[in-house]
Formats: structure tokens, sequence, C-alpha cells
């Protein structure tokens, strides 16, 4: 069937036998990856059945003029100018909707999904509505408090009234389809998730409040191939909602994984809460329009993965996508090294929210390395061992306290005072148990 346009904007890039598929958030972190993805010939080399229109705030940015120059349509407007979308949506056979939570706050954006879905069912030429979701944790916690995550929520909270939606798979209605995403692969170069500290050993400091939760990851080239599989399985996904990811990993795994690729030493420094949001300055200012603090919406967010709030069956995404990128294969295709801890070092790096990396507190990510000790030793050496690994904060490694970072030569001079005690024994009141610390790096 031939889906022609009724308003007479540019449509240089649309043929008359191709699906015209309207991309939200065009220019944006999964927008880009999905437009290559529709855009990229079939398994057998055929060309593709789709051509995009790009729906962006701003089609003289950068991103939107580059797509310009593919010859990618690119209409202007916004997920609250519902005027916008309407003429967007003309003569478009599917749509692939994505919204931004901390743009425009939970309540205004489960409102704006709603209309954009009624919008795109009033739309005669519409056949296949595709959304990107996340997972509603707080309905899967069991509606427990500590589960308040933004973006999550909002978008589940929207999934669970398109359920309530007729979808048909006819050539005279519309189908609709949910693809739940997840952290992407492109977040390890994100203070959130990467490396804070690399100690003068060589070693990488990877600090994280999940302890031994699973997280999710995929990499968005892998989001933009389940966004063109759902289009090209209609009746397959019609009504269906896909959870994806491209591994679910514990916080452990991936450090070895980063240590196989690379060749360097890594620690998984567990952190509780308290201590983990030390490393992030301006954590109490709100994230966007409307919504809690990035600290609340963040916790609530990594105490989901670190009790396995969201899980995902990796059997059933690998049989739909055997060529799916993990953790190590996207590390190795990307180089992926840990340099970017280096741009953490610098004063004054903070995101578009202000919020950045403590750098006086992300040196002070240390761990003691014991010696084994000789089997005799080896009652000694158990309960030393429990209780050196408690010196990982500073309060705990000088009594000068958290706010004393002034004296850092201080608080150096104080730790290795303490190690020379411990390797003679005296702290302990053990003398000769085998018990050392071996090195210990700022």
């Amino acid at each position: 069937m031939t889906y022609k346009p009724t308003h007479s904007a540019n449509l240089t890039n649309m043929s008359t036998d191709k699906k015209l598929i309207l991309v939200f958030g065009a220019t944006g972190r999964q927008g880009l990856p999905v437009i290559d993805a529709l855009l990229a010939p079939c398994d057998d080399g055929t060309p593709t059945p789709y051509a995009v229109r790009a729906f962006t705030r701003d089609p003289s940015s950068e991103r939107a003029q580059q797509l310009s120059n593919r010859g990618i349509e690119c209409v202007k407007g916004s997920v609250e100018d519902f005027s916008s979308i309407q003429a967007a949506l003309e003569g478009a056979y599917g749509v692939f909707v994505n919204t931004d939570t901390f743009a425009i706050g939970e309540q205004r954006e489960i409102y704006a999904n709603m209309r954009i879905f009624e919008i795109a069912k009033q739309t005669n030429t519409m056949r296949h509505y595709v959304f990107s979701g996340l997972n509603y944790a707080l309905k899967l916690g069991a509606h427990n408090p500590e589960y308040m995550v933004d973006h999550f929520n909002s978008k589940g909270r929207f999934a669970d009234w398109l359920q309530a939606q007729p979808s048909a798979v006819d050539d005279s209605a519309l189908s609709w389809s949910v693809v739940n995403t997840c952290l992407y692969f492109e977040m390890l170069n994100h203070y959130l998730l990467a490396p804070l500290n690399k100690r003068t050993d060589g070693t990488y400091v990877f600090p994280s409040p999940v302890q031994d939760g699973h997280v999710a990851l995929i990499s968005l080239r892998d989001i933009g191939y389940f966004i063109r599989y759902t289009f090209d399985h209609r009746a397959e996904t019609s009504a269906q909602t896909l959870d994806v990811a491209g591994e679910l990993i514990t916080w452990d795994d991936m450090v070895k994984t980063f240590a196989k690729v690379t060749g360097q030493p890594a620690v998984h420094k567990r952190q509780t809460f308290d201590d983990w949001w030390k490393n992030c300055t301006n954590v109490d200012s709100p994230v966007g329009d409307g919504s809690p603090t990035f600290k609340q919406i963040f916790t609530a967010f990594f105490k989901m993965w670190r009790d396995d709030v969201v899980v995902r069956d990796m059997e059933w995404i690998r049989s739909i996508h055997p060529k799916l990128q993990s953790v190590e294969d996207w590390m190795r295709e990307n180089n992926y090294d840990g340099s970017v801890v280096e741009s953490f070092r610098k004063a004054g790096q903070v995101d578009k929210r202000g919020v950045g990396v403590n750098i006086e507190q992300v040196i002070a990510l240390v761990l003691c390395h014991i010696r084994r000790p000789a089997p005799d030793r080896a009652r000694h050496a158990r309960r030393h061992a429990l209780l050196l690994y408690e010196f990982d904060d500073w309060k705990q490694i000088c009594p000068h306290g958290e706010k004393d970072h002034a004296g850092l030569g201080r608080h150096r001079r104080a730790w290795r005072s303490m190690r020379r005690r411990m390797v003679n024994g005296s702290t302990f009141g053990d003398e000769g148990s085998g018990v050392a610390v071996v090195k210990c790096v700022f």
C-alpha cells in the first residue's frame, strides 16, 4: 500500500513505495541509531522499506542539519505541542515515540504520551505505533516507595494504560508495541557508571552501591536493531512489550570484564548510598521541571538494580538477535580503556544539571590488599582481614573527620602511620599474625 501525505511539507526523502516513520527525539541518544537502523538495507541486501521523518525541537541544530544532509526530512515540534504532532504524523505509516521525563516531568510526560497515541489513532494513514519504554519499577517492586524511579515509572504507567487500547493488525487500523530499554553501554563513560579513580599502581576503581544486584545494559546500536525488528514484525509484536538488553550483569563481573578486555587491574568498590553520594557534587538539585532531586531519583534507580527488581530473559533476547552485543563486545569495539577517568579529575566538570564529581572524595577511594598468611596464622588473618577491609572511608582512616579535606597530606601521613602499626601488629595486638597491608594507593 502507498501512503501519501496530505500536507505540503518537503518530502524529498520519501519515495511513494516506502513506509514513512516519524521518529521522535530524532537527534537524541536513541533517535540517531534508530534512524540508522530503519534506513539500513534488509538482511538480504534489498533496500529498506522505510523512509524517515525526523521530529525535533530545532531543525537548525547541527545534528538536525546532518540528518537533512542525508536527505531526511526534519520537522519542528515538541511532545507537548500537539498541533505540531498532528501535522508531523500526516501521511506517516508508523511512529517511534521516545520522550524525556526529565525535560517535562513525570505527570506531564504521561499525559503527553497519551495524547500522542490518541493523535496517532486519529491519523488515517497510521498503522504502527512503537513506544520506547522503561519497566514500571514501582509496580514490579510491590509498590515499595524505595523504587520511586520517575523516568521508569512514568513510562511504565503509560504502558499500562496502553494495554487497555486495541491493537489491530490490518490495513485499516493501528497496532501498538512497546520496547522497554535499559541503561546504555555508552553510559560507562558517565560518572554514574564509570571508574572514578585510577590509582598510582594503575588500578581502576569502579565505585557502586548495587552490591550483588544485576544491571541491564544495552548498546544504542542494538536499541536501533530492536526498533527495526518491531516495525518489521508488526503482527508478532502487536500489543506486545519487548524487554530488551545486551547483558544482565553484576558489577563484579563488569569489572572483571573490564580487566579482561584492557589488561588493567580494576576493583569494584562497594559503597553504601551515603558514601557513594559523596563521590558527587550538587546532588540535591532537581533533575528536571517538577522532578525530585538527582539524589532521590538515582538512589531509587540503583536500589532497583541492587534488589533485582528489573530482570531480563537473555535467552529469548538472543533468540531474536543472535549478534547481540555483550559488555565485552562493546568494550572491545569501542576501545574502552577507562581513560574517561581523566576527565573526572578536572575541577568544575559538571553535566547539564550541575552535578559533577567530588574530586577530593574520589581520590580517597582506597582498598587494602592483604598478604596471604601462613597456614598456622589463618585464624588471626581471617579476623584481621575483616577489620582491614573496614578501613575504606576517610572517617575511619583518620579521626580528623570527613570535612577535614584541607589536610590531605595529613590524611596520607595518618594512613601510612596506621599501615606501619598494622604491619607490625601493634594496631590489633597480635604481632606476627601474618597480616600486612601490601599497598594502599590514593
